[in-house]
């Protein structure tokens, strides 16, 4: 090679290191170092020799001892040097708010990434991230979690969704229907400023946007609050809820709950610093952070100051209202360095709090992997339904001569790698908004679809039951689809029953028409669990109520045990006396047969007759012992 053509390629070596270092280093971070190497790698093999070759090794060097010193970083605008390293000036001062604005957007993302458990999309710079649920939905070849433009993630959609989808990560629209994945989706954006930068956040399905809407914000706020306060930051999460105060708003209006949340607001601000945050994150809740908490006893110290200051009764308008308040609190970053990780970790313990009874709940070890797990749970659930994995087994009602007079409908997961789940293992995550209504239908369809199979093999059973959560038969969607099934499969006037506990309803006891709705479909009503919640009877007359399930606390005391004894006799005589049938269940020895027989009871449930099983081993069952439509 002559000399010429080497120095041309050396001064081509040369430019490449410059223009990767100036351009490249704002979009592929630590991933530019090759690329560096490999410009230096062609001044080399262009044989540059001498002054020329220690110049290129030194161009290099000082981009990394600039970064890895702090002098000099790459941002979204470039690469930003610090020259002369002098402290208090203005270039270093803006310099140094620059990294930790884009410090705090990348947390932001990855916050939003590692923490959502449905398909997200997040834009911020000019730059777009999506998580793995996205791009497995949308059926995207891009790498999860990693920053693309956004023109080359709107090509991949094709067609008129170029432009819709590039308008809302540019934040120019705020909802739009695309076609994606060979159907139309509904996508909405939520628009927030974080450090300068708008953060645009897209998700699909009209119901995640309120989930949105109440996620961002908190983590956006304690990443603020992080940013102002550098580096070693270490400060105590607090969600705080009111488990009454909703109560209020119905019955004395939104004014009223509006002043007790203010005054609850100034009690609160008045037991912590100035340098500390405290924001409304809902109708009843608040997001605290309390700095230099590292210490899990002062945290419980601040909770229990906070709880009796605002647990005091609240005088407005002349009334006075008792309201009461639960906490759940986290660490950062012993807890989790991830800023939007600790939020949910608080809010979980919020949850773990009310659920249990306790007036506040810590983060406690192990509480981090339960988290992860929660989340992929939910994921798995959410894809179960479409995947057909949810299946029902039958418990069989049997009378006392052993003929079965119905079943009772009883969700299991078949998980592809963990085998048959019972309910127990997953029964929180249907709480779930988006899984309730979906999730209801097809347990109707299939008891139903049961039904309409027996029938054409000459089976009639008096009954099926199923459980159902109160929040369903609020909705006319859930109702309507029950009157249309029941209409396709010819099913009779009560033989389909509905479980519910006695909280259940007491919940909808001012509700009756919902009651009325369900009477005139033909559908009756059990009640489950009975005996175990309010000592209230009222409502077994006014909801119509066809039956009522001993709870197995009590039949396995008979007929040894002199209390269950007397609260069984007691229960025999007051269904007897309204018309109402018991069913015993949690049946397992010769002798409880007996004894309920006695009493008067005439159907039963237990592992003495037959455990949960499979629709096909049911029907045998069912067949082996007889059925009769007499067992009403």
């Amino acid at each position: 090679m002559s000399p010429r053509l080497r120095g041309v390629f050396a001064v081509v070596g040369l430019v490449l290191v410059g223009v990767t270092a100036r351009y490249a280093l704002p979009f592929l971070g630590v991933w530019v170092f090759p690329l560096m190497f490999l410009s230096l790698g062609g001044v080399l093999a262009a044989g540059l020799r001498g002054a020329g070759l220690v110049w290129g090794v030194v161009w290099v060097g000082f981009f990394l001892w600039a970064d890895w010193r702090g002098y000099g970083g790459y941002l979204p605008g470039g690469w930003v040097w610090l020259i002369g390293g002098v402290e208090g000036s203005a270039l270093v001062e803006y310099a140094i708010r620059l990294r930790r604005d884009r410090a705090l957007l990348l947390r932001v993302v990855e916050g939003l990434m590692e923490g959502a458990a449905h398909p997200v999309m997040v834009s911020v710079g000019g730059r777009v991230w999506v998580n793995a649920r996205l791009c497995e939905e949308w059926m995207l070849r891009i790498e999860p979690g990693k920053g693309y433009p956004i023109e080359s993630v709107s090509m991949l959609l094709g067609g008129a969704s170029v432009e819709k989808l590039k308008g809302m990560l540019e934040g120019r629209e705020e909802e739009a229907v695309l076609e994606v994945g060979g159907r139309n989706r509904r996508v909405l954006c939520t628009r927030r400023c974080v450090a300068g930068e708008c953060v645009v956040v897209v998700v699909e399905r009209e119901e995640r946007r309120e989930e949105e809407e109440r996620i961002l914000p908190p983590v956006v706020r304690f990443q603020e609050y992080l940013a102002s306060r550098g580096e070693g930051a270490v400060c105590a999460v607090i969600h705080l809820a009111s488990s009454s105060l909703w109560e209020v708003g119905r019955v004395y209006g939104r004014g009223v709950q509006q002043q007790i949340i203010a005054r609850a607001m100034e009690r609160i601000r008045s037991l912590m610093r100035p340098s500390d945050e405290a924001w409304t994150t809902g109708e009843d809740r608040f997001l605290l952070v309390a700095g230099g908490m590292g210490e899990r006893g002062k945290v419980v110290g601040l909770l229990r100051r906070i709880l009796s200051s605002c647990n005091r009764p609240y005088v407005v308008e002349g009334r006075r209202f008792d309201v009461s308040w639960v906490a759940g609190a986290a660490v950062y970053p012993s807890d989790s360095r991830y800023p939007a990780r600790v939020v949910e970790v608080a809010e979980l313990a919020l949850e773990h709090a009310l659920k249990e009874g306790r007036a506040y709940s810590l983060h406690e070890e192990g509480w981090e992997q339960r988290f992860r797990s929660l989340v992929m749970r939910r994921h798995e659930l959410h894809r179960a339904l479409e995947r057909n994995e949810l299946v029902l087994f039958y418990q069989p009602f049997v009378d006392k001569e052993g003929t079965v007079v119905g079943a009772e409908a009883l969700l299991r997961w078949n998980h592809p790698d963990e085998g048959i789940l019972s309910p127990g293992e997953f029964l929180s995550l249907l709480e779930d908004k988006s899984l309730i209504l979906p999730l209801g239908k097809w347990v109707v369809a299939e008891v139903c679809g049961l039904w309409a199979r027996m029938r054409e093999q000459g089976i009639l059973l008096p009954f099926l039951s199923l459980n159902v959560a109160p929040p369903l038969l609020r909705e006319g969607e859930f109702i309507s689809f029950c009157a249309d099934r029941m209409i396709a499969c010819d099913i009779p006037r009560d033989v389909l029953m509905f479980e519910l506990t006695e909280r259940s309803f007491l919940s909808l006891a001012e509700e009756e028409g919902v009651f009325e709705s369900l009477r005139g479909m033909g559908i009756s009503l059990c009640v489950d669990d009975f005996g175990t919640g309010y000592s209230s009877f009222n409502y077994l007359k006014r909801c119509w109520v066809r039956a009522i399930k001993l709870d197995h606390s009590f039949v396995e005391g008979v007929p040894e045990r002199r209390e269950d004894v007397a609260i069984v006799q007691s229960v025999m005589r007051l269904a007897g006396d309204l018309g109402i049938v018991v069913i015993a269940e949690g049946v397992e020895r010769r002798e409880q047969v007996a004894f309920l027989s006695a009493q008067g009871c005439e159907v039963f449930q237990g592992f003495y007759y037959a455990r949960p099983m499979p629709e096909e081993q049911f029907l045998l069952v069912v067949q082996e012992r007889g059925s009769g439509r007499d067992g009403s």
